[in-house]
Parts: C-alpha cells; sequence; structure tokens
C-alpha cells in the first residue's frame, strides 16, 4: 500500500539503485573469492578476473577474463549467478 504513494519515477531510481548496488554486491563477491584463494600462485592453471560490472537497463552485466594459458584446455565452464529481488 506504501508502494503505491510513491510516485513512478521514484520507484525507477530505486530500483535503478538497487539493481547497481546488486551489481557491486556481485564484483565484491568475485574478489572477496579471489583473496581467499591460496597463495600458490606459481601454480596456478587457471586465472579468472573480473573485468567490468556494470547495469544494463534492468539487469546487471558482468565481463570476465578467463586465462587458461598454463593449463590444458576446458572441457566445460559453469558460472552459478543468483540473484534477489525483493519485488
Amino acid at each position: 500500500m506504501l508502494a503505491l504513494s510513491v510516485p513512478l519515477y521514484r520507484r525507477r531510481i530505486g530500483r535503478i539503485a538497487l539493481d547497481t548496488a546488486a551489481c557491486f554486491a556481485l564484483s565484491a563477491l568475485l574478489v572477496a573469492s579471489a583473496l581467499a584463494q591460496d597463495a600458490g600462485a606459481d601454480k596456478t592453471l587457471l586465472k579468472l578476473q573480473l573485468n567490468k560490472v556494470e547495469t544494463a537497463g534492468e539487469a546487471c552485466r558482468v565481463t570476465m577474463v578467463v586465462d587458461n594459458s598454463k593449463g590444458a584446455g576446458l572441457k566445460s565452464y559453469k558460472v552459478d549467478l543468483f540473484a534477489f529481488d525483493p519485488e
């Protein structure tokens, strides 16, 4: 009921802010995951780099760079992404 009294443009601005916050939270999660890895960088076979995070309309676009120059070919690559929307 309270959301109906808020003008539409303010709800859209709030939605964009929520999407931007979700993108930054995802990037922080990826950075924290990368920092939590073992310090043995000499034996690393696969490097995953977060290249860019941006909002695309009402969605979030994440660009990552995968460097597999030291390892064998990959048979598959799977990314699980979970996004929660309060609406």
